[in-house]
């Protein structure tokens, strides 16, 4: 998860994201609450 949300800092040209900085990991604390409980829906791969 840690990549992931750095991609995407990175990506919106965000200042950089240290790895493990107290700031991520709240960060990705507070992502992991609020899914919680949710539904992921994604589109299908066609082939």
């Amino acid at each position: 998860m840690q990549w992931r949300i750095y991609d995407c800092f990175r990506q919106q040209r965000f200042p950089e994201l240290k790895y493990l900085s107290p700031a991520s990991v709240d960060l990705i604390t507070f992502l992991g609450v609020r899914a919680n409980g949710g539904v992921m829906e994604t589109p299908a791969i066609k082939r």
